[in-house]
């Protein structure tokens, strides 16, 4: 039997669209930063911060809320969610 956690795509796609977000996010702040649009940056600096806050809040109540699971030996854990399934034998 194996174990892969219910919800691994929707965390999987998430992180990837928080990435995209956060990259879109800052390169427009830099180029702000270069125009001298000081407000505009500060506001998008604020949006930035709050991502990053909601982000982090998220995922800390999110691994204190999860329950632990004790696997049977020979029972397989998998590791890598986004790219394939690289499984170890507990």
């Amino acid at each position: 039997m194996e174990f892969m956690p219910v919800h691994a795509p929707l965390v999987v796609l998430s992180f990837l669209g928080t990435c995209l977000a956060l990259s879109g996010a800052t390169a427009l702040l830099l180029y702000l930063l270069v125009r001298r649009r000081h407000g505009a940056a500060k506001i998008l600096a604020s949006g930035i911060a709050v991502l990053l806050g909601l982000y982090f809040a998220v995922l800390l109540t999110t691994s204190l809320a999860t329950k632990e699971k004790i696997l049977e030996p020979g029972q397989l854990k998998y590791f890598c969610e986004i790219d394939c399934h690289v499984a170890s034998i507990t």
